[in-house]
Formats: C-alpha cells, sequence, structure tokens
C-alpha cells in the first residue's frame, strides 16, 4: 500500500474507535474493503493505540530502511542479444522474441543499455574496389616526414562536384503537435511520377585568414537541370503561352557537357579566390553520362584566363570519398524540408535558399570530416562498414584544438603498403 492508502486505512479506523477498542469483526471487513490481508490492518491498530498512548502524531509512512518492493531484474547482455538482428527492428517484435513487456525493453533503452541504431546500405566492394579505395587514400598523404606522423595534402585547390535528385515532398514527416491538435494531413497525385529534379552541385574548402576571418565560403553553386518552354494549352494552373519551368527525367552526357560549359566553368571563373593558384582539380564520380568531353571547345573553356582545370574521377563505390556526399546536400534537403513546396519553381527556389545559407564553418568541418573518413578507410583495409566518425569539432575549435589538417599514424600506413605488397 501507498502512504495515500495507508492514511485512508488509518483514517476510517479512528473513526470508528471506541476508546482503545473497535467493534467485533470490524478489522477482518476493512482488510476485506482494501483487499490487504487483516494482520495490515491489525498493525495499523495498533501503532494508532500506541501514538494515542504516548500523544505522538501516528507516523504512516514505512519503517523499511532504503528502497521498497521487489528488486528490479537484471538482463544480462547474453540475454539481450539471444535474439536474430531482423527481430529486433521495433520494441513490440523484440520484447515478444525475449519473452518480456515491452515497458520493460523501452525502461533500458532509457537507461543506456540498448541504444537505437539507423542501418543505411553501403555500395558492394570487391577486393579490387577496396585496392583501389586504399591506393586513393594513399594518394592524398603527404610523403612520411623523417620524424612523426605525416598529414594529409592541402586541397585547397580541390572542388569536388556531385549530382542529387531533390524531391518537393518526402514520404514521410515528424511533426510535434499539441493533444487536441488534429493530425497534419498531405496529399499528392501520384506516388510514382513526383516533382523533383536533380542539381549539380560544386563545393571547395573554404578560405580563412590569419585571424581565422572567412576570405572565401567554398560555395561555388547549386545547379538544376531544367528547361524552359512555352506552355502550348490553356490549364487550371497557368495560361497558354506562358513561360514553363520543366526537369530533366534523363540526364545524359550532353546535358552535363552544357552543364559543364554554361554553369561549372564560368561559376569557377568567376568566384575563383585571387589568393589561391590557378591550377584547378575537380573530382566528381564515374557515373556513365559523368563523362570528360574532348572537343575543341570545351579544352579551350578549361584553359582560358590563365586557368588549367582538370576533371578527374574519384575511386569506384565510393562516396563517402566527396564533400557533397558527407555534408552538403543532407544539410540542404533538412532546410529545403522546412516548407511546404507546391511546384517546381518553388523547389528550385528553396534549394537555392537552402544553398546560400549553408554555413561556411560547416563547410570546413565537412572537409576535416572527409579526412577522418579516409583514415578510416585505412584501417577498414579498404572497406566501408563505418560510419563518419564524430570528433568533436565544434568544442575543438572553441579550444583551439582543431586541426585543419590531419595526421595519420604511419604505422598504419606501414600496414597498409605491406597490404597492397
Amino acid at each position: 500500500m501507498n502512504v495515500e492508502e495507508k492514511r485512508a486505512l488509518v483514517d476510517e479506523i479512528m473513526l470508528h474507535m471506541e476508546g482503545d477498542s473497535l467493534p467485533r469483526g470490524f478489522l477482518a471487513n476493512l482488510a476485506r474493503k482494501h483487499s490487504v490481508h487483516k494482520s495490515t490492518t491489525t498493525r495499523s491498530f495498533k501503532v494508532i493505540k500506541q501514538s494515542l498512548a504516548e500523544g505522538t502524531v501516528v507516523d504512516v509512512n514505512t519503517k523499511k530502511l532504503g528502497r521498497t518492493g521487489p528488486k528490479p531484474k537484471v538482463y544480462t547482455d547474453e540475454f539481450l542479444t539471444s535474439v536474430p538482428l531482423y527481430k529486433r527492428r521495433t520494441e513490440r517484435v523484440y520484447a515478444a522474441a525475449l519473452k518480456i513487456p515491452k515497458t520493460t525493453l523501452h525502461r533500458l533503452t532509457q537507461q543506456g543499455k540498448l541504444r537505437t541504431h539507423t542501418s543505411t546500405n553501403h555500395p558492394a566492394l570487391t577486393e579490387k574496389h577496396k585496392v583501389s579505395r586504399l591506393k586513393w587514400v594513399l594518394s592524398h598523404i603527404d610523403p612520411i616526414p623523417a620524424q612523426g606522423d605525416p598529414k594529409f595534402i592541402d586541397m585547397q585547390h580541390w572542388i569536388h562536384l556531385d549530382e542529387k535528385w531533390f524531391f518537393i515532398n518526402p514520404e514521410t514527416r515528424t511533426f510535434y503537435l499539441l493533444p487536441t491538435e488534429e493530425d497534419s494531413y498531405r496529399a499528392q497525385q501520384s506516388r510514382r511520377f513526383k516533382i523533383k529534379a536533380m542539381f549539380m552541385g560544386m563545393i571547395g574548402e573554404p578560405l580563412f585568414d590569419e585571424q581565422n576571418n572567412i576570405l572565401h565560403d567554398g560555395k561555388y553553386g547549386l545547379f538544376p537541370f531544367v528547361k524552359y518552354e512555352m506552355a502550348k494549352k490553356k490549364s487550371k494552373n497557368r495560361d497558354a503561352v506562358t513561360l514553363e519551368t520543366k526537369a530533366l527525367q534523363s540526364v545524359t552526357k550532353e546535358c552535363i557537357r552544357d552543364m559543364l560549359l554554361t554553369h561549372v566553368i564560368p561559376t569557377i571563373y568567376e568566384k575563383w579566390p585571387e589568393q589561391l593558384p590557378k591550377d584547378i582539380i575537380i573530382q566528381w564520380d564515374n557515373a556513365r553520362p559523368n563523362q570528360v568531353p574532348k572537343d575543341k571547345e570545351f579544352q579551350a573553356s578549361c584553359h582560358a584566363h590563365g586557368f588549367n582545370i582538370l576533371f578527374i574521377f574519384q575511386t569506384d563505390q565510393s562516396p563517402e570519398t566527396n564533400v557533397l556526399y558527407l555534408g552538403l546536400f543532407s544539410v540542404i534537403q533538412s532546410l529545403q524540408y522546412q516548407s511546404f513546396l507546391r511546384n517546381l519553381d518553388e523547389l528550385i527556389y528553396e534549394v537555392a535558399r537552402a544553398f546560400e545559407e549553408f554555413d561556411p564553418v560547416l563547410n570546413k568541418y565537412t572537409w576535416i570530416t572527409l579526412q577522418s573518413c579516409l583514415i578510416k578507410i585505412l584501417k577498414k583495409q579498404g572497406g566501408n562498414n563505418f560510419s563518419p566518425p564524430h570528433m568533436k569539432k565544434r568544442s575543438l575549435e572553441s579550444e583551439g584544438l582543431l586541426p585543419w589538417l590531419l595526421e595519420v599514424d604511419r604505422n598504419l600506413i606501414g600496414q597498409v603498403v605491406q597490404c597492397l605488397d
């Protein structure tokens, strides 16, 4: 019984007391009424008589020292891991497999005994891919010095390029509502044909001076693959002969060439920092449409205005070696999803707005995360069974301890070279 129930029991006993006695059978009837044992009512009656004789207040609190109640059951790690992973997807399924209450499983999660993990599919790697990934990482490390550990090369002259589909709305959204609020309602015309557009993003390392002031944010552009046509017929959304924006649903190598000539290379001419040399390396993946044009017009544009622009392909099945995959695209998408969009023009506008709001400091952190991922590739012998590590970069920077170029253990490099040999 809790304190409130004991107090109600004592009050009822004192109400029916006649001197220091009670009517015959009263304690037995009271025990049945409160669903307790008769000894509980008898013990309470003795406490009342003793308190009245001593002239003290009747104390209904428990006399047990420390924590009362049954001891919590201990669940070992062996017991919790005895269930296969495919039966550990939800608390309900996991608890049913363990044959324990779902509330117990939820309590173990709150206590830190269990943790949630979101699993994603990684690109499948062959031994050839792993060797190629190891060589790619080694090519980004400076020669080993006589003393100390080597560092990664300075990638100020690198620009990363990549493409991504942006959708007007995600499949599911999470909102925080009041209990009295109605559930949000969203509808779409077709689950198959969604409003989307592909964007080509290009990003470089930000540039800071000695006082840590930003000289260049490293953001070059995020360009949509769209075309503009005159509407042939009138509809409820627009009149005839209105300029319409249409997304390219199939991006070919001709589209890529046109994007490079009309947006990517002119933007480099316009936004490249004057403090840096004009020898530029553009890294992108080797998707089938991503082919470097070899015609004279394109080659001339790569070497105009004193620039020397070189395109290289990152190693196969390695999206984590591109900073756009590691940071920019996910940040842009999270900012874009903070609004409700209705058409393609609004999607393009919101993506451009999110790109402008992308913090250059986060861009700096992403390039450091790239280096930590390259170190993970070395430790995993070319594998990709890891998540981007957390370094607490913001805390380290506030203490003045965040390095711009990470060091690589020379012993680790020796093990990788021996493995390749």
